[in-house]
């Protein structure tokens, strides 16, 4: 699945200058160091770093300054300590992180229900009856793990009802009980929710264009609202992924279909 922090990176490249490079020797908890490029003093600073490899890969901070003779980018909050060969992008901050986050927001509030996936329930041992995840209802499949590590080879169970009431249940059928300690597959629509944390994702089902273009041309329009007249470059920009939201938005999301159920009782 595809990251909050991996989305506000693809939409930064589109809008800003990123600056990926590969850390030339060990930081500590709240530096990375880079003498590769060098930048004014405190070109960083506002800005945000992505650490795309090592044990801080997908991980983002806040860039508190930067060094340019000693070619030291500071940040917060601490990770674990960055050592030389660490990968990582950086941009300025001449536009603010919170807004990248915004627009990915916005678009993602708009694109309604998509099929979606939930693997938080495991199978207990003569257990017919399961509590559905907060959100999830209206199944449309149920699928049961064969193993307990990947690959998991799931396999569509056929005989199950959904209790609704406020708190709907899942009921398999007692004559068809799965043995217990696997990992069970539901398959439902529902309409994403905002990300929050770096690490909240969006389903497999919703392609990364379908929301970076969308958000591109939302940041630059917040961007520029109040002004009548936009840079060229901008303009450019703008027009570009106007284009690109034509194309990706082109094609509808997809949707789960309801199996078939066999008859339980």
């Amino acid at each position: 699945m595809t990251t909050l922090a991996e989305l506000t990176l693809e939409l930064a490249k589109i809008i800003v200058p990123v600056q990926e490079s590969v850390a030339s020797a060990n930081g500590t908890t709240v530096t990375l160091i880079d003498t590769l490029y060098t930048r004014g003093d405190n070109y960083f600073k506002n800005g945000e770093v992505w650490f795309l490899s090592g044990v801080n890969a997908g991980k983002i901070a806040l860039c508190t300054g930067y060094v340019k003779s000693t070619g030291t980018i500071t940040f917060s909050p601490a990770v674990t300590a960055t050592v030389a060969g660490d990968r990582y992008a950086a941009v300025t901050g001449r536009y603010k992180f919170i807004n990248l986050v915004k627009a990915i927001n916005q678009i993602i509030g708009t694109l309604g229900k998509v099929r979606t996936e939930n693997t938080d329930l495991i199978t207990v041992d003569g257990q017919e009856e399961y509590d559905l995840p907060e959100g999830v209802r209206n199944l449309c499949k149920v699928e049961i793990a064969q193993n307990d590590v990947s690959p998991m080879a799931y396999y569509e169970h056929l005989r199950w009802d959904e209790v609704p009431s406020e708190f709907p249940v899942l009921r398999l059928a007692s004559q068809y009980l799965p043995l217990g300690g696997y990992t069970m597959r539901l398959t439902y629509n529902a309409a994403p929710v905002a990300l929050v944390s770096y690490d909240d994702e969006i389903s497999d089902y919703i392609p990364i264009e379908r929301v970076i273009w969308p958000a591109a041309v939302a940041f630059i329009r917040a961007l520029f609202q109040d002004l009548r007249v936009m840079p060229a470059v901008t303009v450019s920009l703008y027009n570009e992924a106007k284009m690109m939201e034509t194309k990706v938005t082109a094609q509808p999301l997809p949707l789960a279909v309801r199996s078939p159920r066999l008859s339980s009782w």
